[in-house]
């Protein structure tokens, strides 16, 4: 078994552990078990939804831990993705070949040699968590920003992130807990139908095959930076998660008759008050899952309002949304918040999912 090997190689015992879990990270790696590694870079892989670092394990003398083949045994351990690190002032040179490195984390279920990173220190240096900020990430407002479009509407055009929360000292902080959406008869369903085909092994969650999962969440999950396009009569969405793309219509008052249903769904928007208000429809049924749980599940009934404004000042964009669900959810179930966006520190750049966790 992965965990026993790579415990039975360094020689470590398993502790108690109080960390919050991540992604899903229960079912890939052990959290009840916490280790302590040492070794030697040999390579970092900033790529997303996880990037990677490896390493030549060490023992307390500082010599190379040998397998019983006597070849040095590598590690390779979870961080979070390439994109955040990057944007949190995270860089290769401070992984290069031959920094020695000291890992705090917890071994993976189903690999040899696998961990997630939870604690790292490099080259002797001090302690950090894997949540660790090198670079602020909220930039200052461009003055020399144009606040308005040729034809007058604000102007939102550009590459919006939200401000990297890697050095959340509490993981609630920066995910509060919000109201769980009551599901109807048919939700319930649908939800019970999803949870057996997870158990059969015909689907996964969409995340897992490198999918969008959530057309809400997404716009700010991993604080990717995403890119709008302005046009007069259309604005083009590009998620830096998983690029998602949406389109906007701002020439249309309805929906099309013979709307075809998709991941993004169809959008029309139209500029009151300078604020871009943005009526959804056309959504595929989708669903989200964490450790055998449905978080998240929409049938094609599923609807969403949005509201964008711009404040040129502070260099923000700020989004409100309300969803519904008839067919799913109940009558009184919506979900509703706020989020904001900042003219991000990094341009956005093309998701390139490469997720290496075995699942």
């Amino acid at each position: 078994m992965p965990v026993s090997k790579l415990l039975a190689v360094v020689g470590l015992v398993a502790l108690s552990t109080n960390l919050s879990a991540h992604h899903g990270a229960n079912s890939q790696f052990d959290l009840s078990v916490e280790i302590s590694l040492t070794g030697l870079v040999t390579d970092l892989r900033f790529v997303n939804p996880h990037s990677y670092v490896s390493f030549d394990l060490t023992g307390d003398d500082g010599n190379y831990v040998l397998d019983d083949s006597g070849q040095r045994i590598n590690v390779q351990c979870e961080m979070l993705s390439g994109t955040s690190l990057r944007r949190a002032g995270w860089t290769e040179e401070m992984f290069s070949p031959g920094t020695p490195i000291k890992v705090g984390g917890n071994p993976s279920r189903r690999e040899e040699n696998v961990c997630v990173l939870e604690t790292m220190a490099l080259d002797r240096g001090p302690e950090v968590t894997r949540f660790a900020q090198f670079d602020e990430t909220r930039p200052v407002a461009d003055s020399a920003r144009q606040a308005r479009t040729p034809w007058g509407d604000p102007n939102i055009a550009g590459d919006w992130a939200a401000e990297a929360r890697t050095a959340r000292p509490v993981q609630d902080e920066a995910y509060p807990r919000v109201e769980p959406i009551r599901l109807t008869e048919a939700g319930q369903a649908a939800a019970d139908e999803v949870l057996a085909r997870i158990a059969a092994g015909e689907i996964a969650d969409p995340r897992i095959n490198c999918q969008p999962r959530d057309f809400i969440s997404d716009w700010t999950f991993n604080w990717m930076p995403n890119r709008i396009v302005q046009e007069q009569n259309r604005i083009e969405l590009t998620y830096g998660f998983m690029d998602r793309k949406r389109i906007i219509h701002l020439d249309a008052d309805e929906h099309p008759a013979d709307l075809s249903l998709d991941l993004s769904g169809h959008s029309i928007g139209r500029w009151q008050n300078d604020v871009l208000i943005v009526n959804t429809l056309g959504f595929e049924p989708g669903f989200r899952s964490v450790q055998n749980a449905i978080t998240q599940i929409n049938s094609d009934q599923y609807h969403v309002i949005e509201r964008f404004w711009l404040d040129n000042e502070r260099g923000t964009l700020t989004r409100d949304y309300e969803a519904t669900d008839t067919l799913y959810w109940t009558p009184e179930s919506v979900r509703s918040g706020t989020d904001v966006l900042y003219i991000s520190n990094l341009p956005w750049e093309p998701y390139n999912c490469n997720d290496l966790t075995v699942e």
